[in-house]
Protein backbone atom coordinates (compact mmCIF):
# COMPACT_ATOMS: atom_id res chain seq x y z
CA UNK A 1 0.00 0.00 0.00
CA UNK A 2 1.99 3.21 -1.03
CA UNK A 3 1.54 6.02 1.65
CA UNK A 4 -0.12 9.81 -0.42
CA UNK A 5 2.41 12.34 -0.69
CA UNK A 6 2.04 15.45 0.82
CA UNK A 7 0.66 18.45 -1.13
CA UNK A 8 3.75 20.78 -2.17
CA UNK A 9 4.12 24.20 0.21
CA UNK A 10 2.36 27.28 -1.70
CA UNK A 11 4.85 29.54 -2.79
CA UNK A 12 4.07 33.05 -2.95
CA UNK A 13 2.80 34.54 -5.93
CA UNK A 14 5.38 37.65 -6.59
CA UNK A 15 2.87 38.75 -9.11
CA UNK A 16 -0.12 38.90 -6.60
CA UNK A 17 1.91 41.29 -4.34
CA UNK A 18 3.18 43.50 -6.75
CA UNK A 19 -0.33 43.59 -8.09
CA UNK A 20 -1.51 44.63 -5.05
CA UNK A 21 0.97 47.33 -4.33
CA UNK A 22 0.22 48.77 -7.92
CA UNK A 23 -3.60 48.93 -6.87
CA UNK A 24 -2.41 50.81 -3.86
CA UNK A 25 0.02 52.96 -5.48
CA UNK A 26 -3.11 53.79 -7.89
CA UNK A 27 -5.14 54.82 -5.22
CA UNK A 28 -3.30 56.97 -3.43
CA UNK A 29 -1.64 58.71 -6.42
CA UNK A 30 -5.59 59.01 -8.01
CA UNK A 31 -6.62 60.91 -4.94
CA UNK A 32 -5.32 64.52 -5.33
CA UNK A 33 -6.53 64.53 -8.77
CA UNK A 34 -10.45 63.35 -7.42
CA UNK A 35 -10.12 66.30 -4.50
CA UNK A 36 -8.54 68.50 -7.69
CA UNK A 37 -11.99 67.91 -9.85
CA UNK A 38 -14.05 68.10 -6.75
CA UNK A 39 -12.87 71.88 -5.84
CA UNK A 40 -13.15 72.65 -9.16
CA UNK A 41 -16.96 71.40 -9.60
CA UNK A 42 -18.06 71.96 -6.09
CA UNK A 43 -19.88 75.20 -6.56
CA UNK A 44 -21.30 74.24 -9.64
CA UNK A 45 -22.35 71.34 -8.34
CA UNK A 46 -23.84 73.83 -5.42
CA UNK A 47 -25.24 75.92 -7.78
CA UNK A 48 -27.17 72.78 -9.94
CA UNK A 49 -28.80 71.44 -6.17
CA UNK A 50 -30.34 74.82 -4.86
CA UNK A 51 -31.38 75.17 -8.18
CA UNK A 52 -33.16 71.46 -7.99
CA UNK A 53 -34.27 72.15 -4.44
CA UNK A 54 -36.48 75.15 -5.41
CA UNK A 55 -38.61 72.32 -7.37
CA UNK A 56 -38.59 69.42 -4.87
CA UNK A 57 -41.72 69.90 -2.25
CA UNK A 58 -41.40 68.99 1.16
CA UNK A 59 -37.35 67.54 1.23
CA UNK A 60 -36.10 70.96 3.05
CA UNK A 61 -33.39 68.27 4.75
CA UNK A 62 -33.05 65.45 1.94
CA UNK A 63 -29.41 64.77 1.24
CA UNK A 64 -28.99 65.96 -2.25
CA UNK A 65 -26.16 65.31 -4.97
CA UNK A 66 -24.85 66.51 -8.16
CA UNK A 67 -23.20 63.85 -10.91
CA UNK A 68 -21.62 66.17 -14.27
CA UNK A 69 -23.84 65.20 -17.23
CA UNK A 70 -23.45 65.09 -21.41
CA UNK A 71 -25.71 65.58 -24.14
CA UNK A 72 -25.17 66.80 -27.61
CA UNK A 73 -28.50 68.82 -27.66
CA UNK A 74 -26.56 71.19 -24.65
CA UNK A 75 -23.13 71.43 -26.07
CA UNK A 76 -22.58 74.88 -24.88
CA UNK A 77 -23.95 73.91 -21.22
CA UNK A 78 -22.62 72.14 -18.63
CA UNK A 79 -25.48 69.84 -17.51
CA UNK A 80 -25.48 68.09 -13.88
CA UNK A 81 -28.10 65.13 -12.68
CA UNK A 82 -29.39 65.94 -9.25
CA UNK A 83 -31.16 63.49 -7.03
CA UNK A 84 -31.96 62.56 -3.68
CA UNK A 85 -31.59 58.94 -1.86
CA UNK A 86 -34.23 60.14 1.11
CA UNK A 87 -36.96 59.11 -1.73
CA UNK A 88 -37.97 56.07 -3.25
CA UNK A 89 -37.95 56.36 -6.06
CA UNK A 90 -35.56 58.84 -6.11
CA UNK A 91 -36.56 61.75 -8.15
CA UNK A 92 -33.78 62.99 -11.05
CA UNK A 93 -33.33 66.55 -11.97
CA UNK A 94 -31.01 68.09 -14.82
CA UNK A 95 -29.42 71.17 -14.29
CA UNK A 96 -28.06 73.40 -17.63
CA UNK A 97 -25.33 76.10 -16.87
CA UNK A 98 -24.25 78.92 -18.42
CA UNK A 99 -20.27 80.01 -18.30
CA UNK A 100 -21.42 82.48 -15.73
CA UNK A 101 -22.98 80.10 -13.52
CA UNK A 102 -26.71 80.46 -14.02
CA UNK A 103 -28.61 77.72 -14.09
CA UNK A 104 -31.62 76.30 -15.94
CA UNK A 105 -33.96 73.60 -14.74
CA UNK A 106 -35.11 71.07 -17.39
CA UNK A 107 -38.57 70.02 -16.52
CA UNK A 108 -41.18 68.63 -18.85
CA UNK A 109 -43.73 70.28 -16.88
CA UNK A 110 -42.21 73.83 -16.53
CA UNK A 111 -40.24 74.29 -20.28
CA UNK A 112 -38.78 77.65 -19.07
CA UNK A 113 -35.56 76.49 -17.91
CA UNK A 114 -35.44 74.66 -20.90
CA UNK A 115 -36.19 77.29 -23.43
CA UNK A 116 -34.12 79.69 -21.64
CA UNK A 117 -31.22 77.52 -21.77
CA UNK A 118 -31.89 77.14 -25.71
CA UNK A 119 -32.51 80.46 -26.15
CA UNK A 120 -28.87 81.03 -25.14
CA UNK A 121 -27.89 78.63 -27.52
CA UNK A 122 -30.15 77.65 -30.19
CA UNK A 123 -30.26 74.52 -32.24
CA UNK A 124 -31.01 73.97 -35.67
CA UNK A 125 -33.36 71.22 -36.01
CA UNK A 126 -33.92 70.08 -39.67
CA UNK A 127 -33.68 66.49 -40.40
CA UNK A 128 -36.13 63.41 -38.85
CA UNK A 129 -32.55 62.04 -36.95
CA UNK A 130 -31.92 65.66 -35.02
CA UNK A 131 -35.67 65.27 -33.88
CA UNK A 132 -35.31 61.73 -32.95
CA UNK A 133 -32.26 62.81 -31.14
CA UNK A 134 -34.67 65.88 -29.31
CA UNK A 135 -37.06 63.17 -28.53
CA UNK A 136 -34.51 61.68 -26.66
CA UNK A 137 -32.79 64.44 -24.85
CA UNK A 138 -35.70 65.67 -24.29
CA UNK A 139 -36.95 62.32 -21.91
CA UNK A 140 -33.31 61.81 -20.57
CA UNK A 141 -32.63 65.46 -19.38
CA UNK A 142 -36.67 67.05 -18.81
CA UNK A 143 -38.66 63.97 -17.80
CA UNK A 144 -35.94 62.66 -15.37
CA UNK A 145 -34.27 59.75 -17.05
CA UNK A 146 -37.28 58.72 -19.38
CA UNK A 147 -36.08 56.42 -21.93
CA UNK A 148 -37.51 56.58 -25.58
CA UNK A 149 -39.07 53.51 -26.99
CA UNK A 150 -38.32 52.87 -30.05
CA UNK A 151 -41.68 50.74 -30.61
CA UNK A 152 -44.18 49.50 -28.39
CA UNK A 153 -43.87 45.82 -26.70
CA UNK A 154 -47.39 43.85 -26.95
CA UNK A 155 -48.64 43.90 -23.52
CA UNK A 156 -48.07 47.38 -23.32
CA UNK A 157 -49.91 47.89 -26.30
CA UNK A 158 -52.53 45.88 -25.13
CA UNK A 159 -52.73 48.36 -22.36
CA UNK A 160 -52.30 51.41 -24.48
CA UNK A 161 -55.17 50.33 -26.02
CA UNK A 162 -57.57 49.68 -23.44
CA UNK A 163 -57.52 53.44 -22.58
CA UNK A 164 -57.19 54.95 -26.30
CA UNK A 165 -58.45 52.66 -28.67
CA UNK A 166 -56.56 51.57 -31.67
CA UNK A 167 -53.05 53.00 -31.54
CA UNK A 168 -52.82 55.48 -35.23
CA UNK A 169 -48.81 54.56 -34.76
CA UNK A 170 -46.21 52.85 -32.37
CA UNK A 171 -42.89 55.04 -33.47
CA UNK A 172 -42.18 58.74 -33.53
CA UNK A 173 -44.26 60.89 -35.67
CA UNK A 174 -43.27 64.26 -37.15
CA UNK A 175 -45.69 66.10 -39.03
CA UNK A 176 -44.14 69.71 -39.89
CA UNK A 177 -44.90 73.07 -41.10
CA UNK A 178 -43.45 75.71 -41.91
CA UNK A 179 -42.16 76.86 -39.22
CA UNK A 180 -42.39 74.03 -36.28
CA UNK A 181 -42.37 70.69 -35.75
CA UNK A 182 -44.91 68.26 -34.13
CA UNK A 183 -43.44 65.63 -32.26
CA UNK A 184 -45.36 62.29 -30.96
CA UNK A 185 -43.42 59.65 -29.62
CA UNK A 186 -43.57 56.85 -26.58
CA UNK A 187 -41.16 56.68 -23.74
CA UNK A 188 -40.80 55.25 -20.53
CA UNK A 189 -40.39 56.80 -17.02
CA UNK A 190 -38.18 55.49 -13.81
CA UNK A 191 -41.54 53.71 -12.42
CA UNK A 192 -41.97 51.50 -15.69
CA UNK A 193 -45.16 53.77 -17.08
CA UNK A 194 -45.31 54.21 -20.42
CA UNK A 195 -45.61 57.94 -21.76
CA UNK A 196 -47.14 59.37 -24.59
CA UNK A 197 -45.64 62.88 -25.54
CA UNK A 198 -46.81 65.34 -27.80
CA UNK A 199 -44.50 68.36 -28.50
CA UNK A 200 -44.58 71.53 -30.91
CA UNK A 201 -40.77 72.42 -30.92
CA UNK A 202 -39.45 75.01 -33.49
CA UNK A 203 -36.13 74.68 -35.06
CA UNK A 204 -34.51 76.48 -32.04
CA UNK A 205 -35.37 73.62 -29.97
CA UNK A 206 -37.82 75.94 -28.25
CA UNK A 207 -40.77 73.70 -26.58
CA UNK A 208 -44.38 75.56 -27.39
CA UNK A 209 -46.26 73.08 -26.05
CA UNK A 210 -45.57 69.69 -24.40
CA UNK A 211 -48.46 67.01 -23.29
CA UNK A 212 -48.35 63.99 -22.19
CA UNK A 213 -50.91 60.76 -21.37
CA UNK A 214 -49.61 58.33 -18.66
CA UNK A 215 -50.52 54.65 -19.28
Amino acid sequence: MSSARPAPARRPNPLRKTSVRAAIALALFSIPALLIAGTTHADEMAVAIDAAKKSAEGCDNCLFFALPTKNSMFSQHKLYFVSTLDRLPPPFWTVAMNRKKKAYLLQARELGGWNGALKEAPLKLTTDAQLKDFAKAFLDLAVGRAIYLDDILPGEKNRIEKKMGKMPFSQLRIVRDKTRFRLQFFGKDVTGAVQLWDLIVEPTGHIVKADVREF
